[in-house]
């Protein structure tokens, strides 16, 4: 009784030595029995032939339910996410992904996505446009109204509900002035947008202007209603 409690001993005191020490997965359990096996086959062979099969039966056991009891997750749940054809990512790991919007760097068209930016395929941010309200303005004029402010209050409501969020401000005009003029107001439209967003506590760094003077109209210049829909900001926003 000895003998063999002190076999049963070696046994497990090897498995544990032996089949912990080398980074296995729970499907290389036979692994484990196989070692198992042999040990307990030896160890009963020094008493006897039938000690050696009882050894080589439960050692087979214990060996198969250590791997299978504290064996890491099989490898198709942990291989790198991203496949890539072709792409060895056993051997070589994951694709570089420097901006770690789920698009490996050889696919990756847009670089330095901002983190928690929604993206396509491409590697580039998904744009939901959205037109501020409108936020119109009086003829030569980039000032605000106090409608134009309550509907840019909004605005920033949404992009601190959503902190990854980008925004483009898009100045334009109607067709009344010279062209250069157009355009400076233009910007001048978008840059008092951005100015008031900001002091609403959006990021500057999450806001970028242009501007685009009397291009792509949103209505008909020829008439009053129309040139007062013309004079406006809107904004893509990204996320």
């Amino acid at each position: 009784m000895i003998r063999q409690t002190f076999l049963v001993t070696v046994v497990v005191s090897l498995l544990l030595s032996g089949c912990a020490g080398y980074q296995r997965t729970v499907n290389d359990w036979w692994k484990c029995a196989l070692a198992g096996g042999a040990v307990g086959g030896v160890g009963g062979a020094t008493e006897s032939r039938e000690a050696a099969g009882w050894g080589l039966l439960g050692g087979a056991v214990i060996g198969g339910v250590i791997c299978a009891v504290t064996g890491d997750k099989s490898p198709s749940e942990t291989e790198c996410p991203i496949h890539i054809p072709g792409w060895d990512v056993k051997a070589k790991g994951c694709p570089k992904d420097s901006d770690g919007d789920g698009v490996p760097d050889v696919f990756d068209k847009c670089a330095n996505t901002p983190p928690g930016a929604y993206v396509d395929s491409e590697g580039c941010p998904i744009i939901r446009k959205v037109v501020l309200g409108p936020v119109l303005f009086e003829s030569s004029s980039a000032d605000l109204s106090e409608y134009a402010k309550e509907t840019l209050e909004q605005e920033a409501a949404f992009l601190k509900d959503h902190p990854h969020a980008l925004i483009h401000l898009k100045g334009y005009t109607d067709s009344t002035g010279p062209k250069e003029f157009n355009q400076k107001l233009s910007e001048m439209r978008a840059n008092s947008t951005r100015d008031f967003l900001i002091d609403l506590g959006v990021s500057p760094t999450r806001i970028t202007i242009q501007g685009y003077g009397t291009d792509h109209p949103a209505a008909d210049n020829k008439t009053k209603e129309g040139r007062q829909m013309n004079r406006r900001v809107e904004g893509d926003v990204s996320h």
